[in-house]
């Protein structure tokens, strides 16, 4: 009996744009990964243990095992949930104690600012343009977290409150 039987490891979600394939070494037979969906290099299709670049959403891979003139195949399904980068504009300085916040929109998942430091008021904290009022005098410091299920990326960005008040 020359039966052989391919094991391509266990599905996956990661947040990030790469992922381990790990299967058992194939001995004295050979094996091969093959990309199914998604897209992005694998650094070496013929290992047991080896790196494939992978993009956002679903990507499957096929192993394909031979020994002895039989082969078989199985998949694994590697998940990248990774969202947009964030990035929460150019720091600001201004001369009165409110200011036009200017994020990016995100093209996956959801943005929030939050303050961090110094104090503000956030008008709508999911809007990547929200206003934000009673600014303290100097720097303010708020970020904006882009989350899209488990996984988030996130930027600050400092607006300094430059605004005099006569006596």
């Amino acid at each position: 009996n020359n039966s052989i039987t391919a094991y391509a490891g266990t599905d996956q979600t990661v947040c990030e744009n790469s992922a381990k394939l790990q299967t058992f070494d194939p001995s004295p037979g050979t094996g091969i990964w093959k990309r199914v969906n998604g897209l992005g290099a694998i650094s070496d299709e013929t290992n047991f243990e080896t790196t494939a670049e992978i993009s956002q959403g679903k990507n499957r891979f096929m192993w394909k095992v031979t020994q002895i003139g039989c082969s078989d195949s199985a998949y694994v399904i590697i998940k990248n949930d990774l969202p947009s980068v964030a990035d929460a504009g150019n720091n600001e300085s201004v001369c009165t104690n409110s200011t036009s916040l200017q994020a990016n929109i995100p093209a996956i998942g959801e943005g929030k600012w939050q303050s961090i430091g110094g104090s503000g008021i956030l008008e709508n904290p999911s809007q990547h343009n929200s206003s934000v009022t009673n600014l303290d005098p100097n720097q303010n410091r708020f970020r904006w977290t882009i989350t899209n299920k488990s996984c988030s990326l996130f930027d600050d960005v400092i607006i300094t409150n430059n605004s005099v008040s006569a006596n």
